[in-house]
């Protein structure tokens, strides 16, 4: 079966009231079909030890649609943006330690 290709494209965000944000992405389905997909983070997570800054939001959201199967995305596309979402890319984010020989 042939793979469905997509292009994810971020449009903007809206702030909402409480400090959360409404981030908007496009997904083009081999130039066909368009979805549009909203994350939403609550205010909580942008502040705190592990708040996210405003410029990780849309990069975690993107990654997140990505990893998402194109099945979630055909009824749903109103999501909540989690902590789990956060030390998850966080974690596969980070820097891998590089083994030294001597």
């Amino acid at each position: 079966m042939k793979e469905t290709k997509r292009a994810i494209r971020y449009i903007g965000f809206e702030c909402m009231p409480n400090g959360e944000r409404s981030l908007s992405f496009t997904i083009d389905k081999n130039g066909l079909d368009r979805l549009v997909v909203t994350f939403d983070i609550a205010g909580i997570l942008f502040s705190g030890e592990h708040r996210i800054l405003i410029q990780e939001a849309a990069g975690i959201c993107f990654s997140k649609l990505q990893d998402m199967a194109s099945e979630e995305l055909t009824d749903a596309r109103h999501f909540a943006l989690t902590a789990d979402d956060i030390v998850q890319y966080r974690h596969l984010r980070a820097p891998r330690m590089r083994s030294v020989r001597t």
